[in-house]
């Protein structure tokens, strides 16, 4: 389990333009006690369709190993790291991610757009 003295590391990909390749966005939260209760991160991107591979969203040190979640954009759908597809047609569109992390109940939740598109164990 991440201790209050350990780091989570949360990254955010954000577009300061559609022509543009992706920036990273990187949240530390070090000194802040992440092995308990629930985290919220929300977010907004848009992917050109001249992008494959393009981070959304990555949650570092959790519980139960270096990367709790990370999602990518791959031909315009959204896949989580192990291959389950989260949502489809994301190219050239703007897209609103959320993700709850529910440390205690060991459980990562997606939402785009407001609608719950995946759910796994962290």
């Amino acid at each position: 389990m991440v201790s209050s003295a350990a780091e989570a590391f949360v990254s955010l990909t954000a577009l300061s333009s559609p022509s543009l390749p992706p920036s990273l966005l990187l949240f530390s939260f070090s000194g802040l006690d992440y092995s308990s209760r629930e985290w919220q991160f929300e977010g907004y991107g848009f992917v050109p369709n001249t992008t494959s591979g393009a981070t959304i969203v990555q949650i570092h040190s959790a519980s139960h190993g270096a990367t709790t979640i990370i999602l990518r954009i791959y031909n315009g759908d959204m896949g989580y790291y192990s291959g389950e597809l989260v949502d489809t047609d994301r190219y050239d569109k703007w897209f609103q991610v959320n993700l709850i992390h529910d440390v205690d109940g060991g459980k990562v939740t997606v939402f785009i757009n407001g609608a719950q598109k995946f759910e796994t164990h962290d």
